[in-house]
């Protein structure tokens, strides 16, 4: 039977004395089914006899004793969980109490019921068996109680939790700093990680993965969150490192009611961990918390814990410097990856289970999948889509989820300067700008901040665009983020600034206006010099303004191509004259940020081997084949004077936008990754080739290099250059020597890139053959219109 304890006398020899005996004892169940899945809990009520006043008494105790069920005992691992909850009350809380004393304070933490007496089995060895049993105090006999699993805790409840809760790991954490070879030998050896490993993971994803999908907030991180089961605990940190509880929910409470205080009492100490505390408050706010507390008063819970949990380091004569209400936020945060799993599949499918399942042996844990669809009721999936939302919005930076590509982590302080003192970050809404294969060098996201302001009380939704460094490493390693990033910060923090500031000086009534401006930047959120996940370049969003890109399939026509050439000689110039009128200047606002961008990655070969091949299939452009440089095969030419000055190095389609205005289009170039110091011949022609209608190409390219020339020497003049040393036959003779290198980049770009399927991710083929079987006819009869006019006009370099 498994109301049966053997050897009870002996268990209880020690808790009971010499003197007493047991004559009668009376074992029933103390949960109802569905209210206890790792272990089992029996109510022992025995009858003792005091052998010195021959007088009897009742004596109310818990015996919890390990799963009925196998598999139960399984995911409970309870050769490790059983003995782990046996060392707590035998050693853990005995330390803790010795260590308060012995640091002169008159109450030592007492939220734990009192130990009875304990055993793996019935033969004293080390085997966890079905005779396994830990005996307890009964607190229910006392008048303690637990509260309604499916209701949670109040408002006052949740407090009195985590008064308990922040001298729990305050102690342990005291401990740990001032006698750290005593928390080691008494507390920290018996740590031991609970390992979910052998549950129900899939059935528990598959269908937390359903309820998401049937709410639309929650919808697009349905298959982009963990899971519980996926991934592992982060590892502890310091120096907030302490115990933890790592179960503390509802059931593992028990409170009562003593001259007006709520007194409590944790139970169920197999999983406790060594781990960051944020885990245990965000564990138990989101699993027993009334749903309507955690709406109003989240932020208030969390405050009312670090308070306590600071104040009791102090008194315990800790400094508490290092674990301030943002240090713990940023644990909440880096918890939440592991921890948001954790609750969400609790609070699903333990909390909001039925109390009574009708199968006393597994508690309907194990249920199909189709029948515990049937028991999440709407309430039950509402709390799983508020978690989620709450987790989403950035404007609560400690419950992100960081695995989130659509997601920014401390977006008021990123936005500080830009939004000034007076405003403040309400909600946010963060979804991607551009479709895949439309940016291949960053994660483009689309950003709407609704701001408060704090002195008119009114709020504005502000609407920018957020730059973040490609999703996956082989981009990040092809455009060299360590140094892209890098440059295109300072690009709109101090080149822009210094030419348009050259242009005031040189007594210019418009300066140059054709970037996006700067609403913030970092590489980090640790203030260091490494480009890491968290670096994002925040700009105005243009699209917001009526600005949009030309469709990268169609190119710019006559009249497109002809704005952008304009404002591509006002930047060419403006930064040349600016050399030239100001050397000094130049060379330390600009010059010193323009580091060549290496092109380098495994798919050069396949790139080169797959071009071969498309100019061998044309009898003109055969000859040429093995002759010419492909794209990573030499390097670009230094820079030469005269014409030497800032270019943009990767102008194309999708890094230039346009829009209307009173029948003139304006443009904003973006994507400042890879500009640096050479000829205006290099963007001239990467632009040509790369960005403008095939038509327009045929018919008009000398009369877009000669209008590209007048406004280059115009903008010079205006500002006082002398333009002798730049005709257009000097312009022509920068065509041809910057060809040997931009022939490979701009046929490179144009075949794969420019002309690639919108709906690709961006990724490379592994070979020639499945590269080549996706280049259309049309994009052949590009490659060789361009191979056949640079042969012709002498750019190649070969007869």
């Amino acid at each position: 039977m498994a109301e049966s304890i053997r050897n009870l006398p002996q268990l209880l020899a020690d808790y009971l004395g010499p003197t007493k005996t047991i004559k009668d004892q009376k074992i029933t169940h103390l949960t109802t089914s569905g209210d206890n899945y790792g272990s089992l809990m029996l109510k022992v009520d025995i009858t003792v006899h005091n052998i010195e006043t021959e007088q009897e008494e009742v004596v109310h105790l818990v015996a919890k004793k390990i799963p009925a069920n196998e598999r139960i005992q399984e995911m409970f691992d309870i050769q490790v969980t059983f003995k782990k909850e046996v060392a707590f009350y035998e050693n853990i809380i005995p330390a803790l109490q010795e260590f308060k004393r012995e640091m002169g304070s008159t109450r030592v933490i007492d939220c734990f019921p009192k130990s009875c007496g304990a055993r793996f089995n019935i033969d004293n060895s080390d085997l966890v068996d079905e005779d396994a049993v830990l005996v307890l105090e009964n607190l229910m006999s006392s008048g303690f109680s637990t509260t309604d699993r499916r209701k949670g805790f109040d408002l006052e409840g949740s407090k009195t939790v985590l008064r308990d809760l922040a001298e729990f790991h305050s102690v342990s954490l005291a401990l740990k700093l001032k006698k750290p070879e005593q928390f080691n030998q008494n507390i920290k050896k018996y740590c031991h990680d609970f390992n979910f490993s052998n549950g129900p993971e899939e059935m528990f994803r598959d269908r937390l993965r359903n309820i998401l999908l049937e709410n639309e907030n929650c919808a697009e991180v349905a298959d982009r969150i963990h899971y519980l089961g996926e991934i592992k605990r982060p590892a502890a940190r310091e120096p907030f490192a302490t115990l933890i509880h790592f179960d503390l929910w509802v059931n593992n409470i028990m409170q009562k009611l003593v001259d007006g205080t709520v007194v409590n009492k944790f139970v169920d100490f197999q999983l406790y961990t060594y781990g960051s505390p944020a885990v245990d408050l965000f564990f138990f706010l989101w699993s027993s918390v009334q749903q309507k507390v955690i709406e109003n008063h989240l932020d208030d819970l969390m405050r009312y814990y670090h308070g306590l949990f600071i104040q009791n380091l102090s008194d315990l004569q800790c400094d508490t410097e290092p674990f301030g209400y943002d240090s713990l936020m940023e644990e909440m945060r880096l918890e939440t990856e592991f921890e948001f799993a954790h609750a969400l599949s609790f609070s699903t499918f333990i909390v909001g289970a039925e109390k009574s399942t009708g199968n006393d042996d597994d508690n309907g844990i194990l249920k199909s999948k189709d029948e515990q669809k049937k028991e999440i009721s709407l309430e039950v999936k509402k709390k799983a889509w508020y978690m989620t939302e709450e987790c989403i919005r950035t404007t609560k930076p400690y419950i992100h989820l960081p695995v989130m590509a659509e997601s920014i982590r401390n977006l008021q302080q990123l936005l500080a300067d830009y939004l000034g003192p007076t405003k403040t970050i309400e909600d946010q809404k963060i979804t991607h700008l551009t479709a895949a294969g439309d940016n291949y060098g960053s994660v483009m996201l689309k950003v709407d901040i609704t701001v408060h302001n704090n002195e008119t009380e009114q709020e504005e939704v502000v609407h920018v665009v957020a730059k973040k460094i490609p999703a996956t490493e082989m981009f990040q390693k092809i455009f060299n983020i360590q140094v892209t990033f890098k440059k295109e910060v300072a690009f709109y923090e101090s080149i822009i600034p210094a030419l348009q500031r050259f242009q005031r000086e040189m007594g210019s009534a418009r300066v140059i206006d054709c970037f996006p401006k700067l609403c913030g930047a970092r590489f980090n959120i640790d203030n260091g010099d490494l480009v890491d996940e968290d670096a994002v370049l925040v700009l105005e969003n243009l699209v917001s303004s009526g600005f949009s890109t030309t469709d990268r399939h169609k190119g710019f026509d006559l009249e497109g191509s002809k704005s952008v050439l304009k404002d591509l000689a006002e930047f060419h110039a403006v930064s040349l004259a600016l050399k030239l009128k100001k050397p000094d200047s130049f060379n330390q606002n600009i010059k010193r940020y323009c580091h060549d961008y290496h092109f380098e990655h495994d798919a050069e070969k396949i790139f080169r081997m797959c071009l071969r091949d498309i100019l061998l299939e044309k009898d003109t452009c055969a000859e040429v084949a093995d002759r010419i440089h492909y794209l990573g095969e030499i390097k670009r030419p230094a820079a030469r004077e005269p014409f030497a000055t800032l270019i943009h190095f990767d102008l194309w389609v999708n890094n230039t936008m346009q829009k209307h205005v009173d029948g003139k289009v304006v443009n904003k170039f973006v994507d400042f990754q890879l500009y640096t110091y050479g000829s205006p011949a290099a963007d001239l022609f990467f632009f040509l080739w790369s960005s403008v209608q095939q038509k327009v190409i045929e018919n008009h390219l000398d009369d877009l290099m000669r209008y590209y020339h007048q406004l280059f020497t115009q903008n010079l003049s205006d500002l006082q250059c002398d333009t002798g040393p730049f005709g257009y036959d000097n312009l022509m003779e920068e065509m041809r020597l910057e060809t040997e290198f931009e022939f490979g980049h701009a046929l490179s770009f144009s075949t794969f890139v420019v002309s690639a399927d919108k709906s690709t991710d961006g990724d490379i083929p592994k070979s020639k053959d499945e590269l080549i079987k996706n280049i259309s006819l049309e994009v052949k009869k590009k490659a060789w219109y361009m191979t056949e006019q640079c042969k012709k006009r002498g750019w190649l370099g070969i007869l």
